[in-house]
């Protein structure tokens, strides 16, 4: 018995995958600690993905380096950036308020109660203790965004 699989794909489909597979790795390495800009096991699939893409009729948005047996995004893939973009940066920010709302509303509520018994809170509980200031801080960025923000060193 094999661990191999097949799938079959149209050619939209193989086009949509190796969109995905450039989203994910730029999420997958855009701020990673090797500083080498990879991930073995996901460049591995990546590099399954673009080694059909020839046959898929995409050649003109991936090429094979000879010398390494590598496949890369050629320049045209290349400047279709703005496309893949635009989904990262909707990401990004909503990220962003996400994370700076519960990093606030957690900072609060640990303030309140003490880091111990916040620390003690199981996941369940912390979360209803989080939905006021998380509420309060909504309400607040969603009218002002960060203009009211300000870093008081007191």
């Amino acid at each position: 018995m094999t661990d191999k699989i097949q799938i079959e794909l149209t050619k939209d489909q193989h086009l949509n995958l190796m969109n995905l597979t450039r989203i994910g790795m730029w999420v997958a390495t855009a701020y990673n600690e090797n500083g080498d800009g990879s991930v073995p096991h996901f460049n591995e699939v990546q590099q399954l993905i673009y080694s059909h893409a020839k046959e898929a009729g995409f050649d003109n948005l991936i090429e094979k380096d000879e010398k390494t047996n590598e496949f890369w995004e050629t320049r045209e893939y290349d400047d279709s950036d703005e496309q893949f973009m635009q989904y990262i940066d909707e990401y990004d920010n909503e990220n962003f308020w996400d994370n700076l709302l519960e990093r606030l509303a957690s900072r609060d509520l640990c303030h309140l109660i003490g880091k111990e018994k916040f620390k003690a809170l199981d996941v369940v509980e912390r979360r209803e203790k989080l939905i006021p200031f998380l509420e309060l801080y909504d309400n607040e960025f969603s009218e002002s965004e960060l203009n009211n923000l300000v870093l008081n060193k007191s």
